[in-house]
């Protein structure tokens, strides 16, 4: 199975766009909008609040593990499909998917944050590599480069933070 090709003669739309799409629909967007996802921000955001609000701390924290270990399998099989090849050294993909995390406006410390924002990270991180190898660029310069605005974007943020915490 590919899952870079267009399905049904259409070489636009990737395979695994459509497959993005359908996860967002029958997983993200009941759970952003149901009890289970306030109880992930609130959880995320103060624990003792959320707490106090009458949230199930524990079994939150359990179920938003094992949401976590289903999007990280559907992301293995994903890449062993498209790919494949099925390897358990992890390459290159862990600075990736933090950097889309981060530079999408997930907030690592919690709280705050969304899905479309790192698909979105994901797509500019995408292209700056394809850029890169079009233009022969080094791929360890790639990870540099990914690297860097990884920094620039956490640095702003925080810089945005502290502002925030002043007023």
């Amino acid at each position: 199975m590919n899952l870079v090709i267009g399905p049904f003669g259409n070489p636009w739309i990737p395979k695994a766009a459509i497959v993005l799409v359908v996860i967002v629909a029958i997983i993200w967007i009941p759970v952003a909008r149901g009890r289970f996802g306030l109880s992930l921000y609130a959880v995320g955001s103060n624990q003792l609040a959320a707490f106090r609000s009458g949230v199930a701390i524990g079994r939150t924290k359990v179920l938003a593990y094992a949401l976590t270990g289903l999007f990280a399998t559907l992301a293995g099989l994903s890449l062993t499909a498209s790919t494949s090849i099925g390897t358990p050294v992890p390459g290159p993909y862990t600075l990736e998917s933090v950097a889309a995390v981060v530079l999408g406006g997930v907030s690592l410390a919690g709280g705050r944050g969304g899905v479309f924002g790192p698909i979105v990270a994901v797509v500019v991180l995408q292209i700056i590599q394809n850029d890169m190898t079009f233009l022969n660029v080094d791929p360890n310069y790639a990870l540099v480069a990914q690297g860097v605005i990884l920094i620039g974007v956490l640095v702003f943020g925080s810089v945005v933070e502290i502002r925030r915490g002043r007023r």
